[in-house]
């Protein structure tokens, strides 16, 4: 199981992840936001002899947002999408921002999983979650 930087072979298999996961097109199953995101270097996949996790970040001047992860369905549970955002935070790190953030849709469930991972619930609404983790 390795994480690397995504290259545009990896683009079907990100779309393909994220609109499982996103149930249809949106920005971010699309294929030319995913291609840029590659292109600048701010996406990372998981690979066990195929792409089954991708993650992709933003970095700005002191802090960084992972603007999107995503697990194939078949292997949720696994511990893939804590071993993607560890990954990412060490990357955050590495160039010196003070700050990760993490938005997230009520309806994916995911706040047990981001305050496992050390965030802390920033902010949260009917339809939305913020998670910040200080660097």
């Amino acid at each position: 199981m390795e994480i690397e930087l995504a290259t545009l072979e990896d683009v079907e298999e990100i779309s393909r992840i994220n609109r499982m996961l996103n149930h249809g097109r949106n920005i971010w199953s699309d294929r030319g936001f995913i291609k840029e995101m590659v292109d600048y270097h701010n996406y990372f996949v998981l690979k066990n002899g195929r792409v089954c996790g991708a993650i992709g970040i933003e970095v700005y001047e002191e802090e960084a947002e992972i603007v999107t992860l995503a697990i194939e369905k078949d292997s949720r549970g696994l511990g893939f999408g804590r071993k993607l955002v560890d990954f990412v935070i060490d990357e955050a790190r590495g160039v010196d921002t003070e700050l990760l953030v993490v938005g997230s849709a009520r309806k994916y469930k995911a706040e047990d999983f981001y305050l496992k991972c050390g965030f802390k619930l920033d902010y949260s609404d009917d339809e939305y979650h913020v998670f910040t983790m200080k660097l």
